[in-house]
């Protein structure tokens, strides 16, 4: 069975987040919501710039491809104003009991990702963890 995977991320880690989710995919590796096509869309605009119904239609999309998904992989910012929402979903991964990996430079910022299946310094290393213990097509 293919691991569907959620990459929860800052959005100013959209680029990073894209270059891992094509290595994922090249994998065969199902994604199960790519959040960077909508903020895109939305002309890359911040949280508090978007209209009520755009805020609320990233929400929903965001809070599915957490529950659609097998297995949440946070890349945190180096940043650690970044991000508020990637907290939110890994939050949200742990209470569905998701299987969760960590990685990058604010990876140990809350005790939560304690709860994680495993947290890494660096992406490059979940990667290749992910890549190595999960299932692609």
């Amino acid at each position: 069975m293919t691991t569907t995977i959620y990459v929860a991320s800052a959005v100013e880690q959209m680029l990073l987040v894209e270059h891992y989710v094509e290595k994922l995919k090249r994998l065969g590796f199902a994604i199960g919501y790519e959040w960077t096509h909508d903020v895109r869309e939305s002309g890359f605009k911040p949280d508090v710039e978007l209209s009520h119904q755009q805020r609320r239609f990233i929400a929903k999309m965001d809070s599915r491809g957490v529950e659609e998904s097998g297995l949440v992989w946070v890349i945190t910012p180096g940043h650690k104003h970044q991000g508020c929402g990637m907290w939110v979903e890994l939050g949200m991964a742990l209470a569905l009991r998701k299987r969760v990996v960590v990685s990058g430079p604010l990876a140990r910022r809350t005790v939560f990702t304690e709860l994680a299946e495993a947290v890494f310094d660096s992406h490059d290393q979940a990667f290749d963890y992910i890549s190595s213990r999960h299932e692609a097509a």
